[in-house]
Formats: C-alpha cells, structure tokens, sequence
C-alpha cells in the first residue's frame, strides 16, 4: 500500500496503520511518500501490529513530520523493516528506530504552516531546505498534480 501527497493537520495521530502480522496478514512494501503531518496530538506516524513480524519492507521518504514537544514524530513498532529516507522533522526530534538516510532536522522553511492555514501554506518558501532534496520516488505529481522530477523532488506537498 502506498501513502502519499496527504496533508494531515490536527489529528489525535497523523498517518495511523494498523496491520494483522503473519502469513497471510501483514503489509509488504508499505510506501509513505510526499505527506505533511502538522499539529497532531500525538505522533505524526504510528504503525502498530498486532503481534508476531511483518512480511515484507517499508519506506518513508520525502515527509514532512511535525513532532509534539519532546516525543519522537513516529513510531513503529516493526521498525527492524523501515528505511526513513530523506524525511523533514521540523520539532527537532527524529525517530531513531529503523534506517535513516539523508533525513533532515530544523526548520521546514514552509509558507506559513499552522492549525487553520490553507494548503498553499504548506508549500516551500523559497529559501526552504526542502526544494530539491528529496530522495527519488515513483510518485509523479504533487498535491496539486504539477509534475515532481523523478531526481532530487521536494520533500513535502509541493514543488516549487
């Protein structure tokens, strides 16, 4: 299953996904890409399982995942199978569980993001760290189906 180009903002938890792990539950190749989780009350991602190993990998590139206070912004609990690549952690808090590459920590440089703030808002400014440093993915379009290039795309919603 694939995740993407999703603006969450003030949910209880971002991106939750719950699974059934064993032979025949589980997920395989979960892909989440290009989504901005602002505001939540508790983590911007929770990938839960409901016991034993999952079946197959999983990817989080390109995101944008605001944290609450001192807490890590995500949590999954199968993390021996994640690679985190090329996310934005603004809270300055990122996950340790897992593999990370080329994962970023600070400020977005994002519009003007807040609780009520239209999508547009959300979009890079144009001396964000985000424009361009993203990792490649298959996704084709942004949140507003403009094209993403298929090297260095934008981590987030938007491109510039």
């Amino acid at each position: 299953p694939r995740i993407a180009n999703n603006l969450v903002v003030g949910a209880p938890v971002g991106i939750l996904y719950w699974h059934r792990s064993g032979a025949r539950f589980g997920y395989r190749n979960l892909e989440l890409f290009h989504n901005v989780v602002f505001g939540p009350q508790r983590e911007s991602v929770y990938i839960g399982s409901s016991g034993g190993v999952p079946v197959g990998p999983a990817v989080a590139a390109n995101n944008v995942f605001f944290g609450q206070g001192a807490a890590a912004p995500v949590l999954v609990e199968d993390h021996a199978v994640w690679t985190f690549r090329n996310n934005v952690y603004p809270s300055g808090v990122a996950p340790t569980l897992g593999r990370h590459e080329g994962n970023l920590v600070g400020d977005a440089g994002l519009r003007a993001a807040s609780l009520d703030a239209d999508p547009e808002a959300f979009r890079p400014a144009a001396s964000s760290p985000l424009r361009g440093a993203g990792a490649s993915t298959p996704l084709e379009t942004d949140f507003a189906c403009r094209p993403r290039p298929a090297e260095r795309p934008t981590p987030g919603l938007f491109e510039p």
